[in-house]
């Protein structure tokens, strides 16, 4: 079954006398007798249409996040939407960002990422803005042996260096 435009006519399902198109942020519904509505798209379901005369809403990409039934925009850095945010974001999963968790040496330092990077041993993230990298300074180090439990600590601790 061939379908036409993607359109609502005024003047209902006979005699129409025109047809006009679904606006941006709204898709037409399609059923086998109707080609009569626009339906909105669901930001809280990753749902958004930037452009007008669609039939279906188009769904978030990870690293992004709906800001309206008509844009999205890419999550900033120090903070990332993927996978492994959908659990903790709930209903916000789609329409939000996380920050990442620089006080578990978390960082993004690049927008529209799906997940936030591990900080590198021998070095910490030093701001609660979590895009950067410090490396420790001479004479401290951080890594395993450092980590109280099992979380990464923010800064460097002094190294202690046996005398042979």
């Amino acid at each position: 079954m061939q379908h036409p435009l993607p359109s609502t006519s005024s003047g209902g399902t006979t005699g129409a006398t025109a047809v006009a198109e679904c606006a941006a942020g709204t898709h037409r519904t399609v059923s086998d007798t109707t080609y009569t509505e626009c339906a909105p798209c669901d930001p809280k379901s990753g749902k958004y249409q930037d452009s007008a005369g669609q039939t279906h809403c188009k769904d978030v990409e990870q690293g992004y996040y709906v800001e309206s039934k008509i844009a999205v925009k890419p999550c900033e850095a120090g903070s990332a939407r993927g996978d492994a945010f959908f659990v903790e974001l709930g209903e916000k999963k789609f329409t939000a960002c996380k920050k990442c968790d620089w006080r578990k040496g978390q960082y993004q330092n690049e927008p529209g990422k799906p997940n936030c990077k591990d900080v590198s041993e021998g070095s910490f993230v030093a701001e609660e803005a979590a895009i950067a990298v410090t490396p420790c300074a001479e004479g401290t180090a951080r890594g395993p042996a450092f980590f109280v439990k099992k979380e990464k600590s923010t800064d460097c601790n002094s190294a202690l260096i046996p005398l042979l």
